[in-house]
Order: structure tokens, then C-alpha cells, then sequence
């Protein structure tokens, strides 16, 4: 009977043994998958942080990269040594083929470039907006050294050289250097390309210096071609004051009466619309624009994108756009 209740002990603690042990060994496979899927986990984990790294770090370039390019066009785009094909080859270097070159009449220097604000439009677009300083002389061939950011004037060819001049002479002629001097902003719109090239393929705009109020949404600029002479020449008087007046005789056109768009404010003249696209969408029309302005170093194409809406008995603009995408 003992010998019976011995074997019976000896199971139970087997079978509790065993029990035990499978519990053990189910614990150690289950925190084994745990701490596998908790690995891959936290590889993935990693694998997306150093990806979004690395395009944080590929935008950072590509944003340095297209500052870089952007000043680089902006001397292109400025200065002129008074061969148009000299400045037609230099431009060619920045821009695509189909970019409409402006029309330089005075010999000009750029003094400096720098590109002071950058905006992504989407992945492979971005605008950045460079402050220019250059001077301008229709009589005399301007230099710029490379020792000094103050830009010397040399006479053109078949020129004579004057005496040394006076004091009086001296001042007065820096005071005309100094009137001569110009300064501006110009927004280029850098496109990206693979491989990292970067290209310009819609024409640069002169801009306000603080202005992003006309950097708004037109990307749903579609619809059908039609002709309304009524609207382009609202469209004429409307670039004509973006060029010449102040922000206040700009928000006359504006269907918003607190609109803050800032125009050129007098830096540059509106001179004519060069290509005037219009196409309807519902109640809404929606321009393509090109035009020239004139400064003081010649004429310069510009482009814009207006959308127009009718109200209060007469059309206003609802939108603007100084990049044509």
C-alpha cells in the first residue's frame, strides 16, 4: 500500500515536474518572439529616422545647392557688358531654352548677390529670392574687381581718357556712381532635376523685399480659352500699378479689401503685356501673363498668374501668383 502511494506521489510531482517545465519553456520561447519583434521593431524604427535624415540632409543640400545657383543666375540675369550674345551665353548656362531672355540697353555690373529666403512648391521647385546690388552706365563700360566689392567704371573703346579731375570733379563723379547704384529683389524659381541638376525654366520676378502675400495658390488654374478684352486691359492697369504705385492703389483691384499685397512700389516701370493667356472655370478667370518692366539697366520679362472673378458690377482679382508653374 505505501509502495503504491509512493509511485502515485512519484507521478503527481512528474507530471508537475513536466507541467512546470513546458511552462518554462513556452516563457522562454514567447520572450524570445517578444524581444525578436521588439528588435525588428526598433530596426525599423531606425531605418525610418535615418531615412528621413537623410532627406532632411538631401533638402538641406539641395536648399544650399539652389541658393548657390539662384545667385549665380542672378548675375547672369543682371549684368551686361553690351554684347547680347555674350549675355544670351551666359544665361543659357542656368536656363532652359524655351526661357524668353530680357532686353538690356545699359552696360551693367552686378556688385553683389545674395539669397536671403527659400520656399519649397513641392519636391522638385523652389523659389528663392535673392537681393541684388548693381550699377548701371549707359556711357561707360562698368568692372567689377575681384579685390573689391566697389564696382570701377573703364571707358568703352574709341573713348578718350580724361585728366586727372579735380576735387570737386572727384566728388561729383562719386556722387553719380553712388545714384547709379541700384538694388532689388528677384525671385527665381529653381526647378530640381534628377540627378541633382538644377534648371530655370520660367522667367525670375522682381518682387517686394518682405512680399510673400503674392506666393498664393493658383494651382487649379484650368478651364476653357476665351477671349475678354475688358479683363486684359483691367489685367494692364492692374500690372502698371504693381509696378509703379503703393500697396493702396494696388488693393483697389483686389476682391479682398485686406489684401496686403506689395508691388514694386516705383522700382521698376511697367512697359507692356508681352503674351495674355485667359481661360474660364466656372465664374472664375484665370490669366497667364507675360509682361516687361523697365529699370534703369533696360527691359525685363516677367510672368504672373491672375485670377479674376466678377463682382460688385466689374471683375476683381481673387489671386495671384509671380510664378508661373
Amino acid at each position: 500500500m505505501e509502495k503504491k502511494l509512493k509511485k502515485i506521489k512519484t507521478k503527481r510531482f512528474r507530471k508537475i515536474f513536466r507541467i512546470i517545465l513546458w511552462l518554462m519553456m513556452l516563457l522562454i520561447i514567447a520572450r524570445g518572439i517578444t524581444s525578436f519583434l521588439k528588435k525588428d521593431q526598433s530596426s525599423s524604427l531606425k531605418a525610418l529616422i535615418a531615412e528621413n535624415a537623410k532627406a532632411q540632409d538631401n533638402k538641406r543640400i539641395d536648399e544650399l545647392g539652389t541658393n548657390s545657383f539662384a545667385e549665380n543666375f542672378t548675375r547672369a540675369f543682371i549684368e551686361f557688358n553690351g554684347d547680347p550674345e555674350t549675355y544670351k551665353n551666359n544665361l543659357s548656362k542656368y536656363a532652359s531654352s524655351q526661357f524668353k531672355t530680357s532686353i538690356n540697353t545699359a552696360r551693367t555690373a552686378v556688385i553683389n548677390v545674395t539669397a536671403v529666403r527659400n520656399d519649397w512648391i513641392g519636391n522638385n521647385k523652389v523659389l528663392v529670392d535673392c537681393f541684388v546690388r548693381f550699377m548701371t552706365d549707359s556711357n561707360q563700360t562698368v568692372v567689377v574687381t575681384a579685390t573689391s566689392a566697389t564696382p570701377k567704371a573703364t571707358p568703352t573703346k574709341n573713348k578718350s581718357v580724361s585728366p586727372s579731375p579735380s576735387t570737386s570733379d572727384s566728388q561729383s563723379t562719386q556722387n553719380s556712381t553712388q545714384n547709379n547704384v541700384k538694388e532689388a529683389y528677384l525671385r527665381v524659381p529653381v526647378s530640381i532635376k534628377d540627378g541633382g541638376k538644377y534648371i530655370v525654366e520660367s522667367s525670375p520676378t522682381f518682387v517686394a523685399n518682405d512680399s510673400r502675400s503674392d506666393q498664393q495658390d493658383t494651382s487649379q488654374m484650368d478651364g476653357t480659352r476665351v477671349e475678354k478684352p475688358e479683363i486684359r486691359e483691367i489685367a494692364e492697369t492692374f500690372l502698371k500699378s504693381y509696378c509703379e504705385d503703393n500697396s493702396t492703389s494696388i488693393s483697389y483691384y483686389m476682391a479682398d479689401n485686406n489684401s496686403k499685397i506689395k508691388g514694386l512700389d516705383g522700382s521698376f516701370a511697367f512697359k507692356n503685356i508681352d503674351t495674355f493667356e485667359l481661360k474660364q472655370n466656372g465664374d472664375k478667370y484665370n490669366a497667364d501673363i507675360a509682361y516687361y518692366v523697365e529699370g534703369s539697366a533696360g527691359k525685363y520679362i516677367q510672368e504672373m498668374q491672375i485670377v479674376f472673378i466678377y463682382k460688385n458690377n466689374r471683375y476683381l482679382i481673387e489671386k495671384l501668383n509671380t510664378v508661373i508653374k
